[in-house]
């Protein structure tokens, strides 16, 4: 089946797709609204072999073409404008990560305020505890506390998931347990 969109073949193909009065815009191609006897050229926007986007240039009067030399130069710049938009990407991508490892960094210090440093004493009994996260903030968490009773409340928790919102949780936790007490 035929592509009816010259965009979307030259982005499909990864070629250069020309249209003028010998080679028509079919009839469902949306940039045929411009006008039958139209011309030009869509350039898809590679780089590093990514599909960044397509360029469409025309001209309305189907009667001069492109040089060569216009085309170079609009496929030059189409490139150049594509290792921008991809840069661009690129800074987004970064700036996201860095919100990411920021907010892991948040979690892991709410989860390490959330495991005691000391565990009570108990006559004939010794508590230990050690926690590692499998990844660098996880949902875990761990108490002993005494009771008004003298007893003692062991307190083991694993929130599902990992992250900011699984330590927000397990720190929740930790606060209804001991404000109960």
């Amino acid at each position: 089946a035929a592509i009816a969109s010259v965009e979307l073949q030259a982005a499909t193909r990864r070629m250069d797709v020309a249209f003028d009065s010998k080679s028509p815009l079919p009839a469902a191609d949306p940039l045929a609204a411009f006008g039958q006897g139209s011309c030009g050229f869509v350039h898809p926007v590679l780089v590093n072999d990514m599909l960044v986007g397509v360029l469409t240039i025309g001209r309305l009067d189907g009667e001069s073409v492109f040089e060569a030399g216009q085309v170079s130069v609009i496929q030059t710049f189409a490139d150049f404008l594509g290792i921008h938009v991809r840069n661009e990407q690129f800074l987004e991508e970064q700036a996201r990560s860095r919100l990411v490892a920021r907010d892991l960094e948040i979690a892991a210090t709410i989860q390490r305020s959330l495991l005691p440093e000391n565990l009570p004493a108990l006559p004939g009994v010794t508590l230990a505890g050690f926690y590692r996260s499998a990844r660098q903030v996880g949902g875990d968490y761990y108490d002993a506390l005494p009771t008004p009773d003298g007893d003692l409340l062991l307190v083991v928790a694993d929130v599902m998931g990992k992250g900011l919102p699984s330590a927000l949780f397990a720190f929740m936790l930790r606060s209804l347990v001991r404000s109960r007490l």
